[in-house]
């Protein structure tokens, strides 16, 4: 899993990518997000601060061994996120405390989000509307988890399940449609769901652009607390995913979990003999890399031991970046105008308003005379 101190990122299982998302330096909008939205007043924001980039009265970023907090306070709630993976289980755990730090009684919804991709990371980024067609969700009742897998399209295609579950208290609703999640025009920053006073519609099957997302209402008092925990896996069969539910089934079972990644980490570090801050730095030249940025060969060289223990397989030189899918790229120009072409050569592709150069690499737009 790759989490950023802005909440973006990715989570892949065995050599496939779970949850969308592509290196953009710029956007960086990718991830597996939590929403909150105060129902009374309508403000809403994230727990990191994407996607929806509402600044927070105070935000901070902690990293411990084996584990990632986000803190931040927003109109009177404070939320601390801590998110790792469990050792010895193939899933993801994110938890979240909030607290009413207000003198009000508040009603609060909590929304999971992630796009689903259940595939090869370059097929999927090479062809994603086709990749998506082959995804099938199903919504479990009990114990309260969505499920989503990939139809094989031959008898050798591996198959995989994911699993998702938002534990805690409230009643639970689900989407796995993203058109009726996003909705037309929007982004996952301001998403249509979000936007209006209705539940989740529920959807669930063979969805055209599959994601999975849960919510939970909860009511909190002046000073108190609640406690819910995200978790996302992944597993061969449907029985061991729904079986992945069960880490997040009671706030003790969580601090277990979290407490394991915990002692996991340290003991990883002690056998390759680095010391907390090490790892820390190795962790984030590994993410410096992923998103396209040089990094020291000599201090790469270092951490390739670790970060294949941490299921990354990057092989750094100075001044390069990780392979990317390539896109084909093309400059537009405006053309001379009618009377003054000449013997411009023809367009290819022409619709009369203008096409591409022969060799491809310009998309000229012609333009009308001035009267």
């Amino acid at each position: 899993m790759l989490l950023t101190g802005a909440g973006s990122g990715f989570s892949r299982w065995d050599g496939l990518a779970l949850t969308a998302w592509s290196a953009d330096r710029t956007e960086d909008a990718d991830g597996f997000f939590l929403y909150v939205r105060d129902l009374e007043r309508g403000a809403l924001w994230s727990l990191g601060h994407q996607p929806v980039q509402r600044p927070a009265a105070r935000y901070r970023v902690r990293c411990r061994p084996g584990m990632v907090t986000i803190a931040r306070l927003d109109e009177g709630i404070e939320a601390t996120l801590d998110v790792a993976v469990v050792p010895a289980a193939d899933l993801e755990l994110r938890r979240l405390r909030l607290r009413n730090r207000s003198r009000r009684r508040r009603r609060l919804e909590v929304t999971s989000y992630a796009e689903v991709v259940l595939h090869d990371p370059a097929a999927h980024a090479a062809h994603p509307a086709f990749s998506k067609l082959f995804v099938q969700t199903e919504h479990v009742p009990d114990p309260g988890a969505l499920l989503a897998r990939r139809r094989p399209r031959s008898p050798e295609e591996r198959v995989a399940w994911m699993v998702h579950a938002l534990a805690g208290e409230g009643p639970l609703e689900h989407e796995t449609d993203r058109a009726r999640f996003i909705g037309r025009g929007r982004t996952a920053a301001r998403p249509f769901a979000l936007s209006v006073a209705a539940p989740l519609s529920g959807t669930a099957g063979s969805v055209l652009d599959p994601v999975v997302s849960l919510r939970r209402t909860i009511a909190l008092g002046p000073g108190q607390t609640a406690e819910l925990t995200a978790l996302l896996g992944a597993a061969p069969t449907r029985e061991a995913a729904l079986a992945l539910a069960g880490h997040c089934a009671s706030p003790a079972a969580v601090d277990v979990a979290l407490a394991r990644a915990a002692d996991a980490e340290r003991a990883l570090l002690a056998r390759l003999g680095l010391s907390e801050d090490q790892g820390e730095l190795f962790q984030e030249i590994a993410g410096a890399i992923l998103y396209g940025l040089p990094a020291d060969k000599r201090i790469a060289d270092r951490a390739r031991d670790y970060w294949r223990a941490k299921g990354l397989d990057l092989v750094p030189r100075k001044g390069a970046s990780p392979p990317r899918p390539r896109r084909a790229a093309a400059r537009f120009r405006p053309a001379a105008p009618e009377r003054s072409r000449g013997d411009a050569p023809p367009l290819h592709l022409d619709n009369g308003y203008g096409g591409f150069t022969p060799d491809g690499t310009e998309y000229v737009i012609r333009l009308a005379p001035r009267q």
